[in-house]
């Protein structure tokens, strides 16, 4: 391959961004949540969630093509990236919760997520409410890249 993408992209758009400007912090119930946030298209939102030992950069080449017709949203699990350990103890069920309590905290209306934790997506559903169901819709992703590629 050729250039600075694995796939051969001699200008991968992820590369031409200042993703500073896209960083956003938010308190969920008393814990920090470091995430990116761009692009502002109608309709559904989109919540990438990475998988243990992961942080939201494992989505930079896919948030800026959804961004282009969606606002997308990619947080840092506490513990993870630049989100401080939380002061609760580690569980799939407390980062299902989490991801729960991040969508209303940044304000996130209709959405569909990519997760690439299965668990997450089952404890989050556990939590809501039927009304939020409606709010989150089928979480159609659980593969760890949306382009089809794999590494």
């Amino acid at each position: 391959s050729e250039g600075p993408d694995p796939y051969g992209d001699p200008d991968p758009e992820w590369l031409r961004i200042d993703w500073r400007e896209h960083l956003r912090t938010a308190d969920v119930e008393g814990t920090e949540v470091n995430y990116v946030e761009m692009g502002s298209g109608s309709g559904i939102d989109l919540v990438f969630v990475h998988g243990l030992s992961g942080c939201w950069q494992n989505w930079l080449e896919n948030l800026p093509h959804f961004a282009r017709n969606h606002r997308v949203l990619a947080p840092d699990l506490p513990g993870f990236g630049a989100s401080p350990m939380p002061p609760w103890e580690i569980s799939i069920e407390a980062y299902g919760r989490l991801v729960h309590d991040f969508c209303s905290a940044a304000g996130v209306g209709e959405c569909a997520a990519a997760l690439r934790l299965p668990a997450v997506l089952a404890q989050v559903r556990q939590r809501s409410s039927a009304e939020a169901l409606q709010r989150i819709g089928a979480w159609p992703c659980r593969a760890p890249t949306l382009r089809g590629r794999s590494r």
